[in-house]
């Protein structure tokens, strides 16, 4: 697999002030807001930085950071596009807390069961690298930002491609990694599989694959 270009070590972070419940932000607010900080941050003094009290109500803050998470692009795809892709990534979980994800049958209990695919044209694959056993501990957030970053830098190109799922800190295993590729013709939406239960928050069927 080839790498990814540099264009995905910038990632944009919209997140909620003093851990409030809900905000409200459209996407022009979002882009608006990460833009100053590019022009007046990151260009001219290779910084990154953040823009607070966006959004309809003043709840919402944007934060422009440096992201060290690189996905590998591979073979061409059809059926995965940006927008069939966005489908699923719009209604992934993105809760920050952090969640054991493994194989059954591991040492360790897992409240997250491996691998799971959430489908829809274009087909999200969470899994283990090969020879990993132990669960890994990380957030859903952290899974989509991996998943972002692979279409970013590879589905709008045309390409599938695969990034790995940074552990939180201080868990003592890794090896968590994202797949993006075409859903397979004839599948159909999958359902609700195992002992995941959903892991998007609605819309995009998701399964034990």
């Amino acid at each position: 697999m080839a790498s990814a270009p540099d264009d995905t070590k910038c990632s944009v972070w919209a997140t909620l002030k003093s851990n409030l419940p809900h905000g409200q932000a459209s996407s022009f607010n979002i882009s608006q807001a990460a833009h100053a900080v590019i022009m007046n941050c990151v260009i001219p003094r290779r910084l990154g930085g953040w823009v607070q009290n966006i959004g309809g109500d003043n709840k919402v803050a944007v934060l422009v950071k440096g992201s060290t998470t690189q996905a590998q692009c591979g073979a061409p795809v059809a059926r995965a596009t940006e927008r069939s892709c966005g489908y699923i990534l719009d209604d992934m979980i993105k809760s920050a807390d952090g969640e054991d994800f493994g194989r059954p049958g591991s040492p360790s209990p897992s409240r997250f069961d491996l691998p799971i695919a959430a489908d829809g044209g274009c087909m999200i694959v969470i899994d283990r690298s090969p020879g990993k056993v132990l669960p890994v501990r990380t957030s859903w957030i952290q899974v989509w930002q991996s998943a972002e970053i692979i279409t970013a830098a590879c589905v709008r190109g045309g390409k599938g491609g695969e990034a790995p799922v940074p552990a939180l800190t201080g868990s003592t295993s890794g090896g968590l990694k994202v797949q993006i590729l075409d859903e397979p013709a004839g599948l159909g939406q999958l359902g609700v599989g195992g002992g995941n239960g959903s892991v998007v928050d609605g819309g995009a069927g998701v399964a034990d694959a």
